[in-house]
């Protein structure tokens, strides 16, 4: 069982990784809806149309009293309540249903499903980009790094550290941790000489 880190670890790199897959399921969701119900249709376009007036047409803010301007959160919280209730309106209980499953099945794919290492370092490199992340470099060689000695492997990993004894474990450690930081090193100079 994985522990808390690494699971909303694997979460957002899923996430982020499979985001065009997430969104068609969405939409593949309330198509069905729209299927059921048809007068959801007019729903959806209400929903949309807002958001694009809402976020694209409109450049100024939204002034709801004298003197008090709606931030971007509240405009944001706005909108979800305006959506919600054109859903509820106009689809019922079958457009809550078809997100919820849509949300469910976007939740455990992205539970369940194994980062690669493409994802690994796909998303390394988008922090790199937009500089999320300052470590962009070594998050992308410990990525590669843990594709090479990878947990369970011949050059450790917990289920192998736990046949041996306690004084071997420490020097297997030592040991992995100095592979490891001299292919962190070599995947480094690499990648420095490139840039």
């Amino acid at each position: 069982m994985p522990d808390q880190r690494d699971y909303v670890d694997r979460l957002a790199v899923n996430m982020q990784y499979y985001q065009a897959n997430y969104l068609f399921v969405v939409f593949a969701n309330l198509l069905l809806v729209c299927f059921w119900r048809p007068l959801f249709l007019l729903g959806l376009m209400g929903i949309v149309g807002a958001a694009v007036y809402l976020f694209s047409v409109r450049k100024t803010p939204i002034q709801v009293a004298e003197g008090k301007v709606l931030s971007r959160k509240e405009t944001m919280l706005a909108y979800g309540g305006f959506s919600l209730l054109l859903c509820l309106l106009f689809g019922g209980s079958h457009s809550i249903l078809g997100l919820a499953i849509a949300a469910l099945m976007i939740l455990l794919h992205s539970s369940f499903r194994q980062r690669s290492l493409k994802s690994k370092v796909n998303v390394g490199f988008s922090n790199l980009v937009s500089g999320k992340s300052e470590d962009g470099p070594d998050d992308i060689i410990g990525a590669l790094a843990d594709e090479e000695n990878p947990p369970g492997s011949a050059r450790g990993g917990a289920n192998d550290l736990s046949r041996l004894s306690a004084s071997r474990s420490d020097d297997l450690l030592s040991q992995q941790a100095r592979d490891r930081a001299a292919f962190r090193a070599t995947m480094r100079s690499k990648y420095l000489k490139r840039t």
